[in-house]
């Protein structure tokens, strides 16, 4: 059951039922599948579906609200207000009446109103920032891991294309040299 039907630990020896001889397992029955990957797709998926990105980028969609609230604050607002009491007095129906009307006038106090502004156009840039350094963690994870990929998958082709050739071929020369007498068994290191 050498050629793959059941999995043994590295260093084990297959045995050849007809011959009765140890021999390594076929290159071929080592079949990695071949991923081919290209860099800019994945990056893309990548980015469309970090957590860290989409936050980054709700940030930034909270900070230019904060923004335009800032500025909106240096807008006047009138404010209209009616009030009635009654006092229990048995028959009386309202006793007094009031109403109001208000205007705020932000621009009294310029200094307040501009700080405001001017944390939010900070806060919106922070976001900014942590959306660009998400983006580009994300890119570097995404490269990364397709660079180990592509070498893990050249050090499988590398193994299985050539040193498991070679150390199937010494393997079968020492065992042709031992069976026809030319050369003594080898001592295990």
């Amino acid at each position: 059951m050498c050629g793959g039907e059941s999995r043994k630990p590295i260093g084990t020896e297959c045995v050849d039922e007809q011959a009765g001889t140890a021999s390594l397992p076929e290159p071929e029955r080592l079949g990695i599948p071949a991923v081919h990957l290209e860099l800019e797709p994945v990056q893309a998926q990548a980015l469309e579906h970090r957590p860290e990105v989409l936050t980054a980028a709700r940030r930034i969609e909270a900070a230019q609200a904060r923004l335009e609230a800032a500025r909106r604050e240096w807008i006047p607002e009138p404010s209209l207000r009616a009030e009635a009491s009654r006092y229990n007095a048995g028959g009386q129906g309202i006793s007094e009446v009031m109403a109001g009307f208000s205007i705020n006038i932000p621009w009294l106090n310029r200094r307040k109103y501009n700080a405001a502004i001017e944390e939010a156009k900070q806060m919106k840039e922070a976001a900014e920032y942590e959306l660009e350094a998400a983006r580009k963690e994300t890119l570097r994870i995404v490269r990364d891991a397709l660079t180990k990929l592509e070498t893990y998958h050249h050090h499988v082709e590398l193994f299985r294309d050539r040193i498991l050739v070679l150390a199937r071929q010494s393997a079968t020369a020492a065992r042709l040299a031992y069976e026809t007498d030319q050369s003594a068994v080898p001592e295990p290191h």
